[in-house]
């Protein structure tokens, strides 16, 4: 036993896949997703114990007219609440159709199961700002993985 260990035993171990839709402001009018083909909106993920692990692909065909700050919702579960000690962050693999000053990084909410879309402030690295609509075309597509702890 490691000192600080309270369990050897596996206690959850899943995988399969999910379904990551986007929002601006809150809205989704109009939104559509390529379905289809190799690179379809999709995603997959992998729970041990609390530990999960998600990667996904969103490709839209229609940003829609709805307008405000980018989140993406349906992660598999909820995420832990940030208050526990929860912090995550995740990566963006591949990009395009976006407009974009500086790097990306994906912030999920403390015990929810969403995730915010956020750009590094590029001249001081200090801070992050929201993605909004306006950073997202009708053909814009973009891969990402996160890992976090489960609520």
């Amino acid at each position: 036993n490691a000192a600080g260990m309270t369990s050897e035993t596996l206690d959850h171990y899943e995988e399969g896949t999910w379904t990551p839709t986007i929002s601006f402001g809150g809205g989704t009018t109009g939104i559509t997703y390529d379905t289809s083909g190799q690179d379809q909106t999709s995603g997959y993920y992998i729970r041990v114990g609390k530990l999960v692990l998600i990667s996904a692909t969103i490709k839209l065909t229609s940003k829609g007219s709805s307008t405000g700050g980018a989140v993406i919702s349906g992660l598999p579960f909820n995420t832990m609440n940030a208050n526990d000690g929860a912090r995550a962050s995740g990566t963006v693999g591949y990009l395009e159709g976006m407009s974009l000053g500086a790097p990306m990084v994906i912030l999920p909410a403390s015990n929810g199961s969403n995730i915010t879309l956020r750009q590094i402030n590029s001249s001081t690295y200090d801070s992050a700002s929201s993605l909004t609509s306006s950073n997202f075309n009708d053909n814009s597509r973009f891969f990402f993985s996160l890992t976090y702890l489960a609520g």
